[in-house]
């Protein structure tokens, strides 16, 4: 129960500030070569100040793969230009379940379909490290960088 009600509680505080509380879905897939059967969906949380031309966001993600399935927990800011169509770049980090983190750069273009909801699309690349283990006495670092799209649907919950 604490945990819902910690949730609650910060939804309330943040949007007592926020000119959007935007909350939704999300579905994509990884357009990287060579990689195929690679799905995303979660849910997306949008937080922008008031009078800001910048969001914070995260977009926790369930990535199922042919070979693995995992979650992603980002975090990022999109600083925007335009109201009812809003383009802009996103940066930020990343960790997921299985122990990798890394940093994410991308694109995100959104339009207004009401005052409430808005219909968006981005590309990101997910710059992915992780320690490998070796006999030796220093840790390797892998590294593969991932290049996905989404396409998803956000309501704004203050207006």
């Amino acid at each position: 129960m604490k945990p819902v009600f910690s949730i609650i509680l910060l939804v309330l505080t943040l949007g007592s500030a926020a000119q959007e509380l935007n909350i939704g879905f999300n579905t994509g897939t990884d357009i990287s070569g060579g990689r195929t059967g690679i799905l995303l969906v979660g849910p997306t949380f949008e937080y922008i100040p008031d009078a800001a031309k910048f969001s914070i966001n995260t977009a926790a993600t369930y990535w199922n793969s042919n070979d693995q399935s995992t979650l992603i927990f980002p975090v990022y800011i999109k600083v925007f230009f335009g109201d009812k169509f809003r383009i802009g770049p996103t940066a930020g980090g990343f960790v997921k379940a299985n122990s990798h983190y890394g940093w994410l750069l991308g694109i995100n273009i959104d339009y207004s379909l009401m005052n409430k909801i808005r219909v968006f699309a981005n590309s990101e690349f997910f710059n992915e490290y992780w320690k490998l283990d070796t006999p030796e006495k220093y840790t390797d670092i892998g590294n593969v960088g991932t290049f996905t799209i989404r396409l998803g649907v956000k309501y704004n919950i203050l207006q």
